[in-house]
């Protein structure tokens, strides 16, 4: 008799461990399937920010393009940047408009 109840309480702990298992499994791929589809639209989202910026730049830069003009180039670079004591040259501050402009750091 003891024989008997101890074969059940084994099947009927393997069954369990086997449900919970496979239960676990399920959670672990939906979870992982969840993870992976909002990390694709994150990182969606960070490339279509980086071509709207590009975008962005693109016009400031023909629009800066068309205001020079016929003008010398070097003369505009040498107004707009200066090269600091450790020979970076740098946007000089006074006329850097960092919302409509690109930084520079020319080493």
């Amino acid at each position: 008799m003891g024989f008997r109840i101890a074969i059940v309480i084994i099947a009927v702990t393997l069954i369990s461990y086997w449900h919970i298992m496979s239960n676990l499994e399920l959670q672990v791929v939906e979870q992982l399937n969840k993870y992976i589809t909002e990390r694709g639209q994150y990182e969606s989202n960070l490339f279509l920010l980086a071509e709207d910026n590009h975008i962005l730049l693109k016009k400031e830069l023909l629009w800066q393009l068309k205001k020079l003009d016929n003008e010398e180039p070097k003369a505009e670079f040498e107004h707009l940047f200066a090269k600091s004591p450790d020979g970076i040259t740098r946007n000089r501050p006074e006329l850097f408009d960092g919302t409509r402009q690109a930084g520079v750091y020319i080493g």
